[in-house]
This record gives C-alpha cells, structure tokens and sequence, in this order.
C-alpha cells in the first residue's frame, strides 16, 4: 500500500488507523477541485469513517461525501517529496519562464494548478507535459487579457532525477 507522493502516502497512513473489511482504493480524482477520491465508505463502518475524516481534517485535508465517495484535497504550495520523477520538456520550460518572465504579473494561486500538475504526475512524461502546455496556454491568455498569472511555486516546472 506504500506507493505514490508524499500527499497519497499521507492519506495510506491515515487509513492504518482505522478498521476497514478490505484495504480502501484511493485514487486521483476526476473532479478538477480534488487531489483524491477514496471508496472508504464502501470499506469502513460510520464510526471508522468519522475516525478516518477527523484524522485527514487534523492533517490539513478537505474531505466531503459524494455519491458514496470521499472527495479529498490538500492546499499544496511546494511540490509533494516523490511527485514527479520524469523529465521535464519544452512546455514545463514555457510554464517556468513565464514565471520568472512575468514576476511582477503573478497573482495568489487558488491551487488548480498546483493539484493539475500532481494528479498529471502521477500518471507519467506525457500527461504531465499535456498539463504544462494547458497552462501555458492559459496563462497566456490571462497575461494577454491583463489578468495575471498564479504564483506557482517554480519547482513544479523542474521534473524529476536526471535533470
């Protein structure tokens, strides 16, 4: 059960403290304001789950039920230790020189890029790269509509071993 982020290892810990029937799935969530999802419910009986929520609350995770589901979320500023270990290609280098380009332009991250970069990590180069070139194009809009950018923390640009 030991596999993934810092932030999906966080959630498999939590979960050693509970009783559950069967080992609970947590995976990335396909709803954009989300990091995680996990079938605990399915898993876990009402006190369990009460148990599960209060100890990811204490630890800084937003939780709300849906549809027999946990939704799960994290603000992240700095990348999560293990997110990434690919390598980074010309529209993470865009992303990063937009950055430093347009320092005086950046405005508080509300978080959406930060959670689009974790969750497209974790499935490899390619979709990473993908989620770099939408926000490139993006935030060029944005620059173009005098909007600003969000203060993405730079190492979310750097990729993993090997660069």
């Amino acid at each position: 059960m030991d596999s993934g982020n810092e932030l999906r290892r966080e959630l498999q810990q939590i979960c050693f403290h509970i009783q559950t029937r069967r080992p609970p799935a947590i995976r990335r969530s396909l709803k954009e304001r989300f990091l995680y999802v996990t079938d605990l419910p399915q898993a876990a009986e009402e006190a369990d789950i009460r148990k599960f929520t209060d100890l990811a609350r204490r630890a800084g995770w937003e939780i709300t039920a849906e549809d027999g589901w946990l939704q799960m979320d994290k603000v992240i500023r700095f990348p999560p230790r293990e997110w990434y270990s690919g390598r980074t290609g010309p529209e993470a280098a865009c992303c990063r020189s937009m950055l430093q380009r347009h320092s005086d332009r950046l405005v508080p991250t509300d978080g959406k890029a930060e959670r689009m970069l974790v969750k497209a990590a974790e499935q490899g180069t390619d979709a990473y790269e993908a989620a770099c070139r939408d926000l490139h194009r993006i935030w060029a809009e944005r620059l173009r509509k005098g909007t600003g950018i969000p203060d993405v923390h730079p190492d979310f640009f750097k990729g993993g071993t090997g660069i």
